[in-house]
Parts: C-alpha cells; sequence; structure tokens
C-alpha cells in the first residue's frame, strides 16, 4: 500500500513541476519589449522611387496612401535593400513630425547618386505592400538620412519607430557584417 500512495505522490508532484515549468516558459515568451517574437518582420519595410513613366508595367507598382488617398508609381524594386537601415528615429521639423531613417555606409553614395537622377521625384516607404508615406526630393540625399512623412498618428509612429528599433537590434546590417548597435 505504501508504494501505491508513493506513486501517486510522485505522478502528482511531477505534473505540478511540469505544470509549473510552462508557465514559466509561457511567461518568458510574453515578455515586452524587444524580446520574444518580432511584432514587425524586418524585410518588410523598404522604399523605393517613383516610377518613370518609360518602365514597363512589369516593374512599376501603384500603390495608395492610407489616409489621403494618393495614388503613387513605383518602382517594384527596392531603392536599396532593406536590411541596410541600420537607424530610425523619430524627430519633429518645422513641419511637423517625421521619420528619420539611416542606411548603411556601403548604401549612403549609390542613395546620393539615385537621388540626385530622381529629383523632382518621390521617395516611398513601404510596409510590406502598403505605402506609408513619401517625401518629394527636392535636394539628394547626402548624408543616408532619409527624412519621410507618414500617414499616422504620433501614437502610431512612435509604436512603429519602437517595433521597428527592436528588429534592427536583432538583425545584422549587409555592409557592417556584424551585429549592429544603435545609438
Amino acid at each position: 500500500m505504501k508504494k501505491f500512495s508513493f506513486l501517486i505522490f510522485f505522478k502528482r508532484s511531477v505534473l505540478k513541476q511540469g505544470a509549473f515549468l510552462l508557465v514559466v516558459i509561457g511567461f518568458i515568451g510574453t515578455m515586452g519589449g524587444c524580446s520574444g517574437k518580432p511584432t514587425l518582420p524586418r524585410h518588410t519595410v523598404w522604399f523605393s522611387f517613383e516610377a518613370t513613366p518609360l518602365l514597363p508595367p512589369a516593374l512599376v507598382k501603384n500603390v495608395v496612401l492610407p489616409y489621403s488617398e494618393v495614388a503613387i508609381t513605383i518602382s517594384s524594386k527596392p531603392a536599396f535593400p532593406p536590411e541596410e537601415i541600420i537607424d530610425v528615429e523619430l524627430v519633429q521639423v518645422e513641419l511637423g513630425y517625421c521619420l528619420a531613417f539611416q542606411v548603411g555606409p556601403q548604401v549612403s553614395i549609390p542613395l546620393y547618386q539615385t537621388s540626385m537622377l530622381n529629383l523632382g521625384k518621390k521617395i516611398v516607404l513601404m510596409n510590406g505592400s502598403q505605402a506609408l508615406g513619401f517625401r518629394l526630393l527636392d535636394v539628394p540625399i547626402m548624408d543616408g538620412q532619409i527624412y519621410i512623412f507618414v500617414e499616422m498618428s504620433e501614437s502610431e509612429m512612435r509604436a512603429f519607430v519602437q517595433n521597428l528599433k527592436c528588429e534592427l537590434r536583432k538583425t545584422p546590417a549587409l555592409s557592417l557584417g556584424k551585429e549592429r548597435t544603435l545609438r
């Protein structure tokens, strides 16, 4: 009889320990901040230039901004590899809040050259297939900083920046070749 009660006790304690481990693992998995599952996949944020009318239809994409419903025809090819975005900040400029993206050093010069060729056109921020905002290129992008106005509220922009910063910390930049550190 003692063996039988010991087996019941042993099974119950093992079950309690297993349940405790599941609770601990669940808690660790749901912790906030930058830990846990990515909330914004890194590869979904990219930039594209407004397309020229000479591009064939297979190489262009029509996008519409969410609130203003401005339609823009963009190149379906990214302006630079999305992995080259190394930082993003929410900044206030004369016209209001915008996002400031910093690209990697190997992309800065080609971006400058491409932006020179695209003066008077728009550079569009995309999140997957959704256009978020654009900037009319009146001057070339000289320092690898892209300032872009997006169609989001200030609180949405703050959340977007926080999520993207978390993803940037987890993803190595192509041109840096190592885990990036943000300022």
